[in-house]
């Protein structure tokens, strides 16, 4: 694969051996949000201290720094409709998944399932497209895979924080509001039994809501609420300008964690200005060197050697 012509004015791992955004000048955490790309058959976007994968259901990835692992949990719609008359929902039923962006969109019967890419964590929304016909609280269960455990409670307005061996909170999943088409926001519960979250709208909300309503907890990292903390984790791979500019520089940045490394290629003005990703690869267990130099071919390739 050819590359454009650039020349180096900083390199390489061993001479800048860490990256802190103020060395960074204009990256930001919040330049790290990535739309949802295709990478070699599988879908992924991300942010600075998160990823997410959605071509095998959704997985959210916490990201840890040298010292802990990234961490993971996904997510499966099981069952939603009115309590005790909930429609079943197995993996695959829905009939399509269409990305578009920051945001992945799964439509089932009756209802849609939305994911979109923030700054801070993923926006997870259940669209409820028509009011139920009967009575009693409308209900959303999802399983949840992981190797990190949240203690059962009963449903309350509050996160749920899953945490690792240590006890820390690697996973949060934020508290859940209800909107309906007029804007009218409701506060709502979230219970967890076992490996099942069921997320629970009264049925005093919900009959005297105009639908489609609207669910949307919010899934983040819990373990680096902090930039400054965060910011440990990056590594400056090089800096370069392409041959004939003087404002054009691509920027590779690879952010590291224990057994996990993802790459970032921004596009910047002249002292880091404006960065926009212009190239990512966040795919599980990447692992990509920058030796000799990182050449940019365009918007959705890059070539290191």
């Amino acid at each position: 694969m050819r590359g454009i012509r650039t020349r180096t004015l900083a390199v390489i791992l061993a001479v800048l051996p860490s990256f802190g955004f103020a060395q960074g000048g204009g990256i930001e955490p919040k330049h790290f949000r990535t739309e949802i790309r295709a990478v070699d058959g599988e879908l992924w976007g991300s942010g600075f201290d998160f990823k997410a994968s959605f071509h095998d259901g959704f997985h959210f990835y916490a990201r840890g720094n040298r010292e802990r692992e990234t961490v993971s949990l996904a997510w499966s719609t099981v069952a939603v409709g009115l309590e005790g008359r909930e429609a079943s929902i197995a993996h695959g039923d829905a009939s399509s998944l269409h990305v578009d962006g920051y945001r992945a969109r799964l439509d089932f019967d009756g209802f849609s399932e939305i994911y979109d890419i923030l700054a801070d964590g993923v926006e997870q929304r259940f669209v409820i497209h028509e009011k139920p016909s009967g009575s009693g609280d409308l209900v959303v269960r999802g399983r949840v895979t992981s190797a990190l455990r949240a203690e059962e409670r009963a449903s309350e307005h509050a996160p749920i924080s899953w945490h690792d061996a240590s006890g820390d909170a690697r996973i949060v999943y934020g508290k859940a509001f209800v909107l309906d088409q007029e804007g009218a926001r409701h506060a709502i519960g979230t219970r967890v039994i076992g490996d099942t979250v069921e997320l629970r709208v009264p049925e005093a909300v919900w009959q005297h809501t105009t639908f489609p309503l609207t669910i949307d907890p919010m899934i983040r990292n819990g373990s680096f609420a902090n930039p400054a903390e965060g910011s440990r984790i990056g590594r400056l791979l090089t800096v370069q300008r392409e041959i004939g500019t003087s404002s054009d520089l691509l920027v590779a940045i690879n952010l590291n964690s224990r057994y996990a490394t993802d790459v970032y290629v921004f596009r910047c003005e002249a002292g880091l200005r404006n960065p926009r990703v212009v190239w990512s690869d966040v795919r599980w267990n990447v692992n990509v060197k920058c030796r000799d130099g990182c050449f940019v071919g365009g918007a959705e390739t890059a070539l290191f050697r």
